[in-house]
């Protein structure tokens, strides 16, 4: 198994947001998804490995099915972060100039903002614009992605796994 792989992965995912906040380069969608997969993603990835490796599961039917599980649960949680720091919090990212979901929907070429009434500013145009609807849009179509890979690997494993079902609907 190669959980190296994985490892350089995840500081390239890491890499590449930062090289886009400090030359202030709006990312496209794609390449946030890109990146969230990388960054994210990998790091679940790198988990599922390890505990695959020590359960000797290297052979197993559903494997594949479930790292590519794991990259779309690191979508949809980098996702989530994004929402819940704007939406929910205080805006951090924007505090640290991060390109983040909402700011990429917006189209925003600045998204460093220091001072907080500017943050709120900024915050206010998101949500007239429905940036956080396109992130709740964007969740839901990932968690139905990730519903379907659950049912797959329910498929190919020849089992349901209710617990998983259950923790994938809470998202």
């Amino acid at each position: 198994m190669k959980c190296l792989d994985e490892m350089i992965n995840l500081h390239l995912g890491q890499g590449m947001e930062i090289y886009y906040r400090d030359n202030r380069l709006r990312p496209s969608m794609g390449e946030y998804y890109r990146i969230s997969a990388l960054k994210t993603g990998g790091l679940f990835k790198l988990s599922a490995k390890l505990l695959c490796e020590c359960a000797n599961l290297t052979d197993e039917k559903g494997f594949s099915s479930i790292l590519d599980l794991t990259e779309k649960l690191g979508q949809h949680y980098q996702l989530k972060n994004d929402y819940s720091n704007i939406f929910k919090s205080n805006g951090d990212d924007l505090r640290e100039g991060k390109f983040t979901a909402p700011t990429i929907f917006a189209e925003l070429d600045r998204v460093k903002y220091e001072n907080f009434e500017e943050r709120e500013t900024i915050i206010k145009y998101l949500i007239e614009i429905e940036a956080d609807k396109f992130c709740l849009n964007e969740m839901a179509r990932l968690s139905d992605e990730i519903l379907r890979l659950v049912d797959e690997i329910d498929t190919e494993l020849g089992k349901k796994n209710d617990r998983i079902r259950k923790f994938i609907e809470s998202l």
